[in-house]
């Protein structure tokens, strides 16, 4: 493994920011999920377990930059907790969407 002695330009920057983008779009099909219809959401379960994909992916690759690369423009514990705080995230979004598909209720009918 080649070590860097210095972070190429922004790549961790662009790396958050795809991790963060790909949270958010999990975010957005997991509204759709709860808030539309039944038919739908087999598919759009898939694209949350997608979105859970990308994620590792994406938190491997960061992961293994960190290891390769000598100086961080960030310290290297915070880069591990934001990697593991999305990572986290991902998969607690993970779960609802099976409850929702278990129960094969609509959701917007529950009184609370």
């Amino acid at each position: 493994m080649r070590i860097r002695l210095t972070p190429q330009a922004n790549v961790f920057y662009d790396m958050f920011t795809a991790s963060a983008n790909n949270v958010l779009d999990g975010a957005h099909t997991l509204h759709a999920l709860i808030t539309g219809p039944l038919e739908d959401r087999e598919a759009l379960n898939k694209e949350l377990r997608d979105a859970e994909h990308r994620g590792d992916d994406r938190t491997h690759n960061i992961l293994r930059e960190v290891n390769s690369t000598f100086v961080t423009p960030i310290d290297r514990e915070d880069i591990e907790d934001v990697v593991a705080e999305t990572d986290r995230f991902v998969v607690v979004r993970k779960h609802p969407e099976e409850a929702v598909i278990a129960r094969e209720t609509d959701p917007r009918s529950v009184n609370s």
